[in-house]
């Protein structure tokens, strides 16, 4: 299709690879040599466009020098290899910057190769980018664009077969490809874009889908030599690429819509084309401020009026993003000023690669990111690097998210821009040693104070479990409480840290074990129990130990209470313990014991029955993940009605069944936090990595889908959208 005094085409497809020989990879070290001033400096529609949509890594291919700049911010430079020619004419209409041509030479020195990285190696969902340009029909196999070695099917990349552009994804049900229709023709520009959604792979030319493939998996043949390459294959095993490449990109976790697809090449072929707007959210906004929603952890979110039970028909992925590792619930910040706009922010820390990310919230875009401290720590057979566990907590009245590091401190942010607040951050463990912090922090917008709770890594012995209260007005440390009072143990383990009873400021936490190596019962001091503390926690308001089931070894509580008022009661307390117990109080009668006390799991020393229940007083019921067969109760989760004596009915209103079965594994069989909102219930599975939406009036089941990683992080829902993340690589955001 002729476009002004160039030809151009335009070509969307899904990555893969193609069979060929075996071979060495050689990543070439990076010189000292620097790049020179690069067109991509000046402002164009086509950056402005593709940078909108968020890439992973993104390559404009003007440089001079031995570097490939990534223009993503993510920093994944590459290595331009010797033969490479850089300056060539550029492929787009609307730029005037350069591009780099390819010998077509398999060697190091005929391509540009990246190292290989986790943020390149997405599994549920891919798109790759290029603009390409050749002077005669590519040889069989020859591969322009590639991520890893195609000795044995590279896990995404472009090749050419009979003239025609194919896209390739090697996935754990067989190799995709899609092929486009007809061949393509020397000396004619073509933009190519490849898709894969878990589901289905689409090749675009010139902005229009040409052909689409239906194959569900996820992306495997990752390998820790093979990096991304553009020239040939990272392992240099095809036939090398013979022409010029421009503004390549590649969007990890992303399938990018033909909507996005028409807008950069339109971008890069139509000089009046205007960048998309960043989109504006719909006002009001809705918080999300903490972990559960509020200070009672009640994981119920009163606010949201679009998602609801026939939501679901309609409901679809709007955007994913790379965070690796969550563990906390993110927060969310709406209507923040920057400069003139008002953007919906969420706040996600990535426990494996140590960096908090303020994301757009509507597009998914990084706004800025901070990296972290971590600290690697020997557990059993294994060295795992912990970075920011506990979920974040944001103090509208400063403009700050509030966040813990690795290092058992605590930092504040500005909402907007990233910028710490003087006096922060603050060190709660010096050294850290074994003390890290892995629930949320809790903070109180009434009195300005801050909390934030120490457990240990892997039980390492010693540890000192405590729980720091600060004034956010000064910056500095006003009370701690150790529940060991000063021995080795007592962390406290529950994912939302304390909580706060709005009506008197009290703070309740629940405690781990004591450290038995140095003698003590795993319930000395305040070890095993539910504890009520002033709002500086200098004092210890009310206290008491259940008495647990023994037997099983570390039935400590790895859990946050639920504060609740169902009607017609006094303020009440719900707590789940390890052992499989969950216990009910009075809330105002604390050391007088629970009132019930009722056996919903099996009793074990594994990370279970642990978490916090949710409450919804709508329903007027409270919910309770099930990790095992125990009696009348079955994996999933349970619903329970609340008795005219203001006691939990222990035969559940209704139970939905799903996940591992602690019964009949040695692993552990956790359910995430829950989150309510509207009608609809959601939770996530620990062990098979997937999160559902259930009816949280009857139970049946209205969605689920998979995870790339452990489902250990609270779903939330606000502002009409949903936010999920995982212990393992993305966080992802779902719409009607």
């Amino acid at each position: 299709m002729p476009v002004c005094a160039r030809t151009l085409a335009v070509v969307a497809i899904v990555v893969g690879g193609a069979c060929s020989g075996a071979s060495t990879p050689l990543f070439p070290s990076h010189a000292a040599t620097a790049h020179r001033p690069r067109h991509a400096a000046q402002v164009d529609v086509y950056s402005e466009t593709v940078l909108h949509d968020s890439p992973t890594a993104y390559y404009r291919l003007d440089d001079s020098g031995n570097t490939a700049a990534d223009d993503s911010g993510n920093g994944l430079n590459g290595t331009v290899g010797g033969s490479v020619k850089e300056g060539a004419p550029g492929l787009l209409l609307t730029s005037s910057d350069t591009a780099m041509s390819f010998p077509g030479q398999a060697s190091a020195a005929g391509t540009i190769l990246v190292p290989s990285n986790s943020l390149l190696q997405p599994t549920s969902a891919v798109s790759l980018e290029a603009w390409l340009r050749f002077p005669s029909v590519p040889v069989n196999y020859t591969v322009p664009v590639a991520y890893g070695s195609d000795a044995s099917y590279a896990p995404y990349d472009f090749y050419f077969s009979s003239g025609k552009l194919s896209a390739q994804f090697d996935l754990n049900t067989g190799v995709l490809v899609v092929t486009s229709p007809s061949s393509l023709q020397p000396n004619i520009t073509y933009y190519a874009v490849s898709t894969f959604d878990g589901a289905t792979a689409r090749l675009y030319l010139n902005g229009v889908q040409v052909a689409s493939v239906a194959k569900s998996g996820t992306i495997v043949n990752y390998q820790p030599k093979y990096g991304l390459a553009i020239g040939d294959d990272a392992g240099l095993s095809d036939p090398a690429f013979l022409g010029t490449a421009d503004e390549v990109a590649v969007y990890a976790g992303s399938a990018l819509s033909a909507a996005q697809v028409q807008s950069h090449y339109n971008a890069g072929t139509n000089p009046s084309a205007t960048p998309p707007p960043t989109p504006t959210p719909p006002p009001p906004g809705v918080d999300w401020t903490t972990m559960g929603y509020d200070l009672a952890r009640s994981g119920y979110n009163p606010n949201e009026k679009t998602i609801g039970i026939g939501s679901f028909g309609a409901f679809h992925k709007i955007w994913q993003k790379a965070i690796g590792g969550e563990i906390g619930e993110p927060a969310l910040a709406s209507n923040v000023l920057r400069g003139s706009q008002a953007v919906n922010i969420l706040y996600a820390g990535g426990f494996d690669t140590g960096k908090l990310y303020a994301l757009n919230a509507a597009s998914g875009a990084t706004l800025w990111s901070k990296r972290l401290a971590t600290a690697n720590y020997h557990c059993g057979s294994h060295t795992y690097r912990f970075g920011p566990a506990g979920a974040p907590v944001i103090d509208r009245a400063t403009n700050r998210v509030y966040v813990p590091d690795g290092a058992a401190r605590v930092h504040a942010f500005d909402l907007a821009t990233g910028v710490e607040a003087s006096g922060w951050p603050i060190t709660i463990a010096a050294p850290a040693n074994h003390n890290f912090i892995y629930g949320g922090l809790t903070y109180n917008p009434a009195n300005g104070m801050l909390y934030a709770e120490t457990s240990s890594t892997c039980d390492i012995s010693p540890w000192y479990g405590r729980i720091v209260a600060i004034s956010t007005a000064n910056a500095t440390i006003v009370g701690t409480f150790y529940p060991t009072q000063g021995q080795s143990g007592g962390g406290i383990w529950g994912f939302g840290g304390a909580s706060v009873d709005a009506s008197t400021n009290n703070v309740f936490i629940l405690t781990g074990n004591a450290d038995t190596s140095h003698g003590q019962m795993q319930n000395a001091y305040y070890a095993e129990q539910v504890v009520e503390l002033s709002a500086d926690v200098n004092t210890v308001i009310a206290n008491n130990y259940p008495g647990l089931p023994q037997g099983a070894g570390d039935e400590d509580f790895g859990a946050t209470p639920l504060l609740f008022t169902p009607p017609g009661c006094g303020p009440l307390l719900a707590a789940m313990n390890k052992s499989g117990m969950f216990f009910l109080y009075n809330r105002n009668a604390i050391g007088a014991g629970p009132t019930q006390a009722i056996q919903m799991s099996i009793t074990t020393d594994n990370g279970d029955f642990v978490g916090v229940p949710a409450y919804d007083p709508l329903t007027n019921l409270v919910y309770v993940e099930q990790p095992a067969t125990f009696g009348i109760y079955r994996p999933g989760v349970a619903a329970f009605s609340i008795r005219s004596d203001c006691t939990i009915n222990p035969m559940p209103f209704w139970a939905a069944h799903f996940g591992a079965d602690g019964s009949q594994s040695q692993s552990d069989t956790l359910r995430s936090p829950i989150t309510v909102a509207n009608g609809v219930l959601y939770i996530s599975d620990y062990q098979t990595a997937q999160t559902f939406a259930f009816n949280a009036m009857t139970g049946s089941q209205l969605w689920t889908q998979p995870l790339s990683g452990y489902g250990v992080v609270g779903p939330i829902v606000v502002n009409g959208k949903l936010y999920v993340g995982s212990w393992g690589t993305y966080l992802t955001a779902w719409s009607p």
